[in-house]
């Protein structure tokens, strides 16, 4: 009787050893998972971006230039001017929509630091401006 009792417990370890492992295993194998899908993500989004960019070349110098206005011009394009101001916003749309993945995938640890770099240098050549410059959208109430 012991001996059955203590084989009984040796074989429910062997298994709950075994049972661990492969838990484990797939935790990793999902997380992997996880990586690569945020990983393609980050990749189409910015393929996007970049094709964007490529295709309306002029929103890269149109950022310096933004201002409260531009918001007005967006919504009211009677110009071909104000019809570059909503393309370049299209852009800026495009940017933080990839720089919130990557900030995203960051904090669930879905990517390394080296390319939260990389997106940290983008931001801040394209969209981020000193706090004193920042241009928010004007309220309904101040457009009246």
């Amino acid at each position: 009787m012991k001996n059955q009792i203590i084989t009984a417990l040796v074989a429910a370890s062997v298994s709950a050893i075994v049972s661990l492992t492969i838990a484990w295993l797939q935790l990793r194998q999902n997380k992997q998972s996880q990586r690569n899908l945020m990983q393609q993500e980050i990749i189409a989004r910015y393929d996007k971006m970049v094709d964007y960019r490529m295709q309306y070349p002029e929103v890269l110098t149109l950022a310096k230039q933004w201002n409260s206005n531009c918001f007005t011009l967006i919504y009211d394009q009677k110009t071909k001017e104000d019809k570059a101001w909503a393309i370049y916003y299209g852009y800026v749309e495009l940017l933080i929509s990839y720089c919130n993945s990557v900030l995203y995938a960051t904090k669930k640890k879905l990517i390394d630091r080296d390319l939260f770099k990389v997106v940290s240098r983008i931001f801040r050549t394209f969209i981020w401006r000193p706090p004193s410059s920042i241009v928010y959208a004007p309220t309904p109430a101040a457009t009246s």
